[in-house]
């Protein structure tokens, strides 16, 4: 009967390290699966930031070339103002010598 003990003993151990070794791969997981949502949330707050990031150096583009354009419309404007002056200044004068 000491062989069959043996073989007794030796299955109950098999079973014990099976059992043990489900608990360490469970745990194994469990930890794999806590760093994974830290190494996520982690890449995303970076992503977030690089995002922001390229936001704002886009949008000071975007409003510098909006200064440009309000600049150059400006200039147009008031040249066009100025063209209309002084022809309303040759218009008026061109009244006055019809109508006079």
């Amino acid at each position: 009967m000491t062989a069959f003990d043996d073989i007794l003993k030796a299955e109950k151990e098999a079973e014990e390290s099976i059992a043990t070794a489900k608990k360490e791969v469970e745990e194994a997981i469990t930890v794999a699966k806590k760093e994974r949502g830290t190494k996520i949330a982690a890449e995303t707050v970076k992503l977030d930031e690089a995002e922001k990031t390229a936001l704002q150096a886009h949008q000071a583009q975007i409003d510098e070339k909006i200064q440009h354009i309000q600049k150059e419309v400006a200039v147009e404007v008031a040249a066009i103002e100025k063209k209309f002056e002084s022809q309303k200044a040759d218009l008026k004068a061109t009244l006055k010598k019809k109508f006079a």
